[in-house]
């Protein structure tokens, strides 16, 4: 079964209802680039002040086209006539250059988060004011219990700038009834599936642990995506029910295949990939925190796979307290992203009581050797009680693409923390060297941050966080709202390759059509320029003799 996205056409087509708080801008970036025809079509996620189409053979320039007329959503641009001196047949690669104005300071960018920062004024955002925003939010924007959160942030995908969201069904949070599975954004936060994508998944209901006051949501349960786009989904109820995580391969959205089994001693909390191909690594956390798996998993085409490595979060290898009293889960929820150096953050928290504890922030290298954290004072979060109902409710965290700014949900607000390496591979949290046995206390109301301080405030329950690839900011919460920001950005221009090249053709040369040799024999080639001998369900080039024409079959 292949995804069934509604039409690019119809789907871009889409606009906020009148009703809707007009939102800011978000940093901008072209996705969705491909060859229609005799046109080019690309979505830009803001509306650029300049934006320029270059085109190469073999690396070198061959044709710059200015475009004075695109705008937020799909563009289409047509190629009729530009390569007069380009001969037919020939493959060129192509980018897309976008820039807009600079972002002095973070806006939102979504209608919700729009919406609650100018009914709230930066301050607690309560029911009420969530109902009156909810009214202006368009129903592509809603959701029903969103539990976590992934961008393809990688151009070398087919599918960059999409935005995945995992839909939990099975209790009523949010503001909208949708199925449990994936559901898929664009850029501009339009929904792309009507149904959720869920073939594959085993998708157990989810339970409520009456024992500890809490809901338990666990299929699908973290969602993650590589650098190739791949799909990757924990869909977990732990050790006895099946289960495990499942992979979708980017030209199938829709079908997960099971590629780690469920692990009876093993709840598998939160998941991230780090590079691609033969290198392709699986990172695992466990509920507590405790325990990071690797799998080195490759081009996934083994029969299983065996953990490379269980690396211990902590040198005891007893991170959470026996003396836990609630031992529920919402008291340390342990999260994981990439530190796109081949390496993860941890987050996750020891609790000693039932009011205090200590929450840690862990940094493993691509080796799965700890190097900032592991209960050491140098990597404690927060400690203090005041603080640890606040941290209670850390719920996710990412990094930027390039990995210089660490964003954790807390209890609402999004805080954002410098990250820098040292010549020797080694983390300095903001500025501070980790190794110099001074505690990095980081409470939530100690934290300078333009996310949820200056009128963006969030649900308490902030279930995920991702950046795209130009450092744009989603969120997803209990209201069942998008929340979108784009933080401050001096130099707002970013440059998009496409996926695959494209042939040129008698068409966009201007060359008339000229008659063939009835006799010539016919040659099929492929969009990218190679000879197909037995072409057949595709488009593809067609020449015979000196007629060159693109064909469907």
């Amino acid at each position: 079964m292949k995804l069934k996205l509604l039409t690019l056409l119809s789907c871009i087509a889409l606009t906020i209802s009148v009703k809707a708080i007009e939102a800011g801008d978000a940093n901008i970036f072209a996705s969705g680039l491909k060859v229609k025809g005799d046109n080019i079509e690309f979505m830009l996620n803001a509306t650029p002040k300049s934006l320029t189409i270059n085109f190469y053979q073999d690396s070198a320039l061959v044709h710059s086209l200015p475009v004075d007329n695109a705008v937020k959503g799909l563009n289409k641009v047509s190629l009729l006539g530009i390569f007069e001196d380009v001969p037919t047949n020939t493959s060129l690669t192509w980018e897309v250059v976008a820039e807009a104005e600079s972002q002095s300071s973070t806006r939102s960018f979504s209608a919700f988060s729009a919406g609650v920062a100018r009914l709230s004024e930066g301050g607690v955002v309560s029911a009420d004011l969530y109902d009156a925003a909810a009214a202006l939010v368009p129903s592509h924007q809603q959701m029903h219990f969103p539990y976590s959160i992934a961008v393809d942030k990688s151009p070398e995908s087919p599918n960059f700038g999409n935005i995945y969201v995992l839909n939990d069904a099975a209790r009523p949070y949010g503001s909208t009834n949708l199925e449990s599975g994936v559901y898929v954004y664009d850029a501009c936060l339009n929904r792309l599936n009507d149904s959720a994508l869920s073939d594959g998944l085993s998708l157990r209901e989810a339970y409520f642990a009456s024992g500890m006051g809490v809901y338990v949501p666990v299929a699908p349960y973290a969602i993650t995506v590589d650098e190739e786009g791949y799909l990757f989904v924990a869909d977990n109820s732990s050790h006895t029910r099946g289960g495990g995580i499942y992979v979708a391969s980017p030209d199938n959205l829709s079908h997960f295949e099971l590629l780690i089994p469920a692990d009876d001693e093993v709840y598998f909390q939160d998941i991230i990939v780090t590079g691609k191909g033969n290198d392709r690594v699986l990172w695992v956390v466990n509920e507590s925190g405790s325990l990071l798996f690797k799998y080195n998993i490759g081009d996934m085409s083994a029969a299983s796979y065996d953990v490379a490595a269980q690396c211990s979060m902590v040198k005891s290898n007893e991170f959470v307290s026996v003396e836990n009293v609630a031992n529920n889960y919402g008291s340390y929820p342990a999260r994981i992203c990439s530190d796109k150096r081949g390496g993860v953050w941890v987050m996750c928290g020891n609790q000693s009581n039932s009011g205090s504890g200590n929450f840690w922030l862990n940094h493993m290298n691509a080796n799965g050797v700890m190097d900032f954290g592991g209960g050491d004072s140098w990597g404690v979060y927060a400690s203090s009680a005041e603080h640890f109902a606040l941290m209670k409710k850390i719920y996710d965290l990412d990094t930027n693409h390039d990995g210089t700014v660490l964003t954790v949900a807390i209890c609402g607000t999004l805080a954002s923390y410098d990250i820098s390496f040292t010549d020797k591979g080694l983390p300095l949290f903001d500025g501070s060297s980790v190794l110099n046995g001074n505690s990095v206390v980081m409470g939530a109301d100690a934290v300078s941050t333009p996310f949820g301080r200056e009128g963006n405030s969030l649900h308490p329950v902030t279930t995920g966080v991702a950046y795209d690839a130009v450092g744009n900011l989603y969120a997803t919460d209990l209201s069942g709202f998008f929340q979108a920001f784009a933080p401050a950005k001096a130099d707002n221009c970013f440059t998009t390759k496409a996926f695959s090249p494209f042939i040129v053709v008698n068409t966009m040369t201007g060359i008339a059509d000229v008659a063939a040799d009835a006799l010539a024999p016919v040659e099929y080639f492929n969009l990218q320029g190679v000879k197909v001998d037995n072409p057949q369900n595709g488009i593809f080039i067609r020449k015979q003799g000196e007629k060159v024409s693109k064909v469907i079959l």
